[in-house]
């Protein structure tokens, strides 16, 4: 048994003993960039949170959603449940009340074997539940515990049998972080359960930790906003998707290269990928407008980076977003702009491709 076992909490009614991940050793958070100084389930520093809500109040809100958040550990209990508030119910109507506000669970010997297993259920007006993933699996097992998308996580314990081995994982197959700065999209709008996200899936997938800084209807690329995203330690790698945001107001003309210079200033070497939009069926029937719109953001994107490496900076690459669906792109949204579950896969599937060339996994 773990020390960590002084840390529980036992309920004989549910004949669990409860672990709290911001007081208990051996349940290691992934996903909030500064979870060790803060201890909370937030996205940004605590130490900005006056700033961010003087750029941004939607911004400021949406930090306190945990999309990206994951707890990892290794157990041999044959039961593991979850005891968790949010902040709100979850009523968005076009998204799943799992994927606004549940988690789901993974489990495997190891990262290499992870297989999801279910998700939480709760009824859609619920702020607080409890619920159990599984019970009479034995032997030890890796778990992968994904936090909810579009909802604020007040608290969250996991809950195992009593006596049961609790303990740290090992380490994830690839050190660092890949950072990505977004929209809803990016966020997770609209995976039907958190593991779906496409962050979530490339995390899997290269077995290195993401830091999702998805921000629905909000990524602007405000300067205050890019020191943030550049204020992660540990950056492997930038991802840059927000045109869906900043595109159709005219603002990503004029963040793009400052958010670059941003990052570049801290992380001089680091790859940066700019990713232009999904493509959207707005823009094949609406070619003369939302569709030039869309070309030239395009265009704009590509340039400015073939400007930065012309003058030197061979870590920076564009990625064409419209490329990452197949022809059939049209079935992969649930309303046109934002990813259902195969969307989600087919974004994870592309990215993958052209993250392991970047950084060489």
């Amino acid at each position: 048994m773990s020390e960590t076992k002084k840390d529980a909490i036992a309920t004989q009614e549910e004949e669990l003993s409860w672990f709290d991940p911001l007081a208990t050793e051996g349940l290691r958070v992934y996903g909030f960039a500064w979870f060790d100084r803060d201890h909370r389930y937030m996205r940004f520093p605590a130490a900005s949170d006056e700033l961010v809500r003087k750029v941004s109040t939607n911004v400021a809100n949406l930090s306190g959603h945990s999309a990206g958040g994951q707890v990892h550990f290794r157990t041999d209990s044959d039961t593991v449940a979850i005891m968790a508030e949010i902040a709100a119910p979850s009523a968005m109507p076009h998204m799943t009340i799992i994927g606004q506000g549940g988690f789901d669970c993974y489990a495997g010997c190891d990262y290499q074997d992870l297989k999801f297993y279910t998700t939480t259920t709760f009824p859609i007006s619920a702020r607080a539940y409890q619920y159990r993933f599984f019970t009479g699996i034995p032997g030890e097992k890796l778990i992968v515990i994904n936090f909810p998308l579009y909802n604020k996580v007040e608290s969250v314990k996991i809950g195992l049998k009593p006596g049961a081995l609790l303990k740290k994982p090992e380490e994830l197959p690839q050190p660092g972080r890949i950072v990505v700065y977004g929209t809803s999209i990016t966020q997770g709008g609209c995976a039907s359960r958190p593991g779906l996200c496409y962050t979530n899936i490339l995390s899997r997938k290269l077995g290195i930790e993401f830091i999702n800084l998805g921000f629905s209807g909000s990524a602007f690329g405000e300067p205050e906003i890019a020191e943030l995203v550049a204020a992660v330690d540990g950056a492997r790698m930038f991802i840059l998707d927000y045109e869906a945001n900043a595109g159709s107001n005219g603002r990503l003309y004029l963040t793009l290269e400052d958010f670059i210079k941003i990052i570049r200033r801290r992380y001089p070497d680091v790859p940066i990928a700019v990713v232009s939009r999904i493509r959207c069926v707005f823009a094949e029937l609406n070619p003369e407008t939302a569709g030039k719109m869309r070309r030239e953001l395009k265009e704009f994107q590509m340039k400015t980076v073939d400007s930065f490496r012309e003058k030197g900076d061979k870590a920076i690459y564009f990625i064409d977003g419209a490329t990452l669906f197949p022809d059939d792109y049209h079935e992969f949204t649930v309303d046109s702009n934002h990813p259902n579950d195969i969307g989600f896969y087919w974004m994870a599937a592309g990215l993958e491709k052209e993250i392991r060339k970047i950084i060489n996994i």
